[in-house]
């Protein structure tokens, strides 16, 4: 096995699975003059993708770095969506 003092590389695969999330967004609409809260309930998400980097060192002051990253980000199912207006009991508009 050879080894490079100055030189270093890494990769790195990664998948990671994010289940059951609420999300939850206040926001102004100028049509009910009023905040309204968007309510997202069973948010699944798959994160997969590769990093890499290098390091390589000249003259022992100098170094130069690199980096890449590619992923994807994606939605697994259909979350349910509400819409609430702040201070107001009425019931609230599914999407």
């Amino acid at each position: 096995m050879a080894k490079f003092p100055t030189f270093k590389f890494r990769a790195t695969y990664y998948n990671t699975q994010i289940n059951d999330q609420t999300w939850l967004r206040t926001y102004w609409s100028d049509e009910y003059n009023n905040n309204v809260n968007y309510i997202m309930t069973d948010v699944h998400q798959n994160h997969q993708g590769v990093e890499i980097g290098i390091e390589k060192v000249f003259l022992a002051s100098h170094t130069i770095q690199g980096a890449f990253g590619y992923g994807q980000f994606v939605y697994k199912d259909r979350p349910i969506a509400q819409s609430w207006q702040d201070n107001n009991s009425k019931k609230p508009v599914y999407r």
